[in-house]
């Protein structure tokens, strides 16, 4: 079910990304995507499924949630530390092809209990970052800290095992 606040809400969100950091250069393929996936959240995190007693006040703390989370943003440096945890492959099967869309600003440990696991650390600028997607998901999922990668992008990555001690480093394909 799409929100009733749909359309304010995408409008505050394009507003607030718009007023921080410059638009895409692939307008088009963003266009669709904010057309495709930007409804609130699947979880109806702001509606009144949700407990709040108006959509009005589900708006409200839609736009405090939209703030908040560019307010971090803005404060990032540019350009600025990414991760990314892999799980049960080992580092001889990594597609360095293909290293992720989705990574974290923060360090994290998604998968404590796999044996095969290591990380990857790299360094991005602000403008290789899919914004309206990483508050989005951010949005739906406030604990994973996610950054999206807007296009596919060469780099130099970092791999640590599981407690973070170093081990390599590799050059590969960020981004989809």
């Amino acid at each position: 079910m799409t929100h009733p606040n749909r359309k304010r809400i995408i409008a505050a969100l394009k507003v607030v990304v718009a007023s921080a950091f410059p638009p895409s250069p692939d307008s088009k393929e963003l266009a669709k995507y904010r057309q495709a996936n930007l409804d609130v959240s699947p979880h109806d995190e702001y509606g009144l499924d949700a407990g709040f007693s108006t959509e009005e006040e589900g708006y409200e703390a839609f736009v405090k949630d939209v703030n908040e989370w560019y307010n971090k943003a803005k404060a990032l440096p540019d350009p600025f530390t990414i991760y990314r945890n892999i799980c049960k492959i080992s580092l001889d099967d990594l597609n360095t092809e293909q290293l992720g869309v989705h990574w974290s600003y923060i360090k994290f440990n998604e998968c404590s209990d796999s044996k095969d696991q290591f990380y990857l650390e790299t360094e991005v600028k602000k403008s290789e970052v899919d914004w309206y997607r990483s508050i989005a998901r951010n949005l739906d999922y406030p604990d994973e800290h996610e950054i999206n990668i807007k296009h596919k992008i060469k780099k130099v990555v970092k791999v640590y095992d599981k407690h973070w001690t170093y081990l390599t480093t590799i050059e590969g394909y960020l981004g989809g």
